[in-house]
């Protein structure tokens, strides 16, 4: 039996980096945009990992819940080995409490422009829906925001270099929406003309008034009606903007808005998550209407 000895040229090294660098590149992508569709519900024990502080290494955001209180306690430990406690908003007093049909729900955005990314926390107290925004600066975690918001998003509009940021509550009436522009760190209101989107306000609010109470005669002329199947009867919880896009005039033209909400099984209340895409059918008097053109569950 003969030996056969193979020898490795440097060029045949040289190509398998390179195509192990392509597959590693690809899954990074797949991996980033499946996040990008579903919200990320947190139970009792979760890390989120992260570049945070742009210094090209991964951080950790560390979710734990106190056994006794139910309570949400978040924690990030920097690549550097510093840890930071994120407090909670001294008004509202907690971070909130777990449960498993409303799960807390974190997003990490760099929501203005500076390469340091922030951390936006959705959860709920013993009221109802609550919301925190932190940033990272002079080596602490500070509140960008917080309030009883039940819906967030970060929109990058085509007429302008900053971000903006949606922040909503629901009443009686339906959606209240506010728009900050982001910058330097701060959220201010937007006075310009671009506090006019609606952002199919009014067609997710029919969403969710037809998710809690079924009425059916004013939703079906928002939404085809092979998809009207897809929805559970449920509570709303809160949501988010995931997604914008817009014509050569700047106008939304498709918006994309994970909406959650909680359902009964024989298990007890669990969440749900519905991916709701409106896209515009019409502008009357300038104001755009919007109708429900694709609906998935994704968790």
């Amino acid at each position: 039996m003969k030996l056969r000895i193979y020898v490795i040229k440097r060029k045949h090294l040289i190509w398998a980096a390179i195509i192990l660098a392509v597959i590693i590149i690809a899954a990074i992508i797949i991996a980033s945009r499946g996040t990008n569709e579903t919200i990320n519900n947190i139970g009792s024990q979760y890390t989120i990992k992260d570049d945070i502080n742009n210094d090209g290494k991964i951080d950790s955001i560390i979710i734990n819940v106190d056994k006794k209180t139910n309570e949400y306690n978040v924690s990030v430990a920097m690549s550097d080995g510093k840890g930071y406690i994120i407090e909670a908003d001294k008004t509202i007093k907690t971070l909130g409490y777990y449960s498993e049909d409303w799960p807390m729900h974190i997003t990490v955005d760099d929501i203005d422009n500076d390469k340091i990314k922030e951390i936006v926390i959705q959860s709920k107290d013993k009221t109802g829906s609550i919301l925190g925004m932190y940033k990272f600066n002079n080596d602490k975690f500070e509140k960008m925001a917080s309030g009883r918001y039940s819906i967030y998003g970060l929109i990058k509009h085509p007429a302008s270099s900053n971000n903006f940021v949606l922040l909503g509550t629901r009443n009686n009436n339906g959606m209240n929406y506010n728009l900050f522009i982001a910058k330097e760190g701060k959220l201010a209101p937007v006075l310009s003309t671009l506090n006019n989107l609606t952002l199919g306000k009014d067609t997710i609010a029919s969403f969710i008034e037809y998710v809690e109470k079924k009425e059916v005669e004013a939703f079906n002329q928002i939404i085809d009606n092979k998809l009207t199947s897809t929805i559970q009867s449920g509570n709303f919880e809160d949501a988010k903007l995931s997604e914008v896009k817009y014509n050569k005039d700047g106008m939304p033209t498709e918006i994309t808005y994970l909406v959650r909400t909680s359902v009964q099984s024989k298990s007890g209340n669990e969440a749900l998550v519905y991916k709701v895409r409106l896209s515009l059918s019409k502008v009357e008097e300038k104001v755009p209407k919007y109708t429900i053109t694709d609906l998935n569950i994704v968790k």
